[in-house]
């Protein structure tokens, strides 16, 4: 990444400080930044930031998950494991726990450099979308939200397991209470995925329709250039 030269200080400036003569901190990562313009159009609503929005909600979403994942798994913690349950719900908890907070973590790392790349001048937003439509951030972004989405009846496997644990020797309570958590487990897989095929055919049959006509306007907008020249 390229650095930015520093602006000259002008020591004769009125505004100018005793904290301005020289960097009081060590240089630890980089003593550069980016630019600061204020251009009208970082204030624009554009569809970066109306596709960024659901995606901070799953960050928030992701959060939440990660701290109940915590608990449960403090819940459970002990010396001895003695049952394939125990260790099973633990180990679920902790995946669930980890991927929620990877999920977590690249959306709030692509919402601050979207953030820095929108408001560095001029050309923010088209620095922005390039950044956005980046192979490996489109990437790292869907396997994000996939995650967060797909590990839902995952957590609630690992709720059903650890109630089976805790009831012990109760099995007249604790059969039918874990069965109906798993159960709902696979209600919550099933909807999920009956929702994310609706989502990919329709986004599929746009695409199918919008393609002709983006190239007949595209056609449409060549002759007349030529007839117009």
């Amino acid at each position: 990444m390229t650095q930015t030269t520093k602006p000259p200080v002008v020591l004769d400036s009125p505004f100018h400080g005793h904290e301005d003569e020289e960097c009081q901190l060590p240089e630890l990562l980089r003593c550069s930044t980016m630019e600061v313009t204020n251009d009208p159009r970082m204030f624009a609503k554009n569809v970066l930031w109306k596709r960024m929005a659901a995606f901070q909600v799953i960050s928030v979403s992701c959060v939440l998950m990660a701290k109940l994942c915590c608990t449960e798994m403090l819940a459970l913690e002990s010396d001895h494991i003695d049952s394939i349950a125990h260790y099973l719900a633990f180990l679920l908890l902790a995946a669930a726990f980890l991927m929620n907070l990877f999920s977590a973590i690249i959306i709030i790392m692509q919402l601050f450099h979207l953030t820095r790349l929108s408001t560095s001048g001029p050309t923010g937003f088209e620095l922005s979308q390039s950044y956005y439509l980046n192979e490996n951030i489109v990437n790292l972004r869907h396997l994000a939200a996939c995650s967060f989405f797909s590990l839902i009846p995952v957590f609630l496997t690992s709720v059903a397991l650890a109630v089976w644990v805790n009831l012990k020797d109760m099995l007249l309570h604790k059969i039918p209470l874990c069965a109906f958590i798993l159960l709902a487990a696979f209600v919550v897989a099933y909807v999920s995925w009956i929702q994310q095929s609706t989502f990919r055919d329709k986004y599929d049959l746009l695409r199918k329709h919008q393609q002709p006509l983006m190239m007949h306007l595209q056609q449409t907008r060549a002759k007349g250039s030529l007839l117009s020249a």
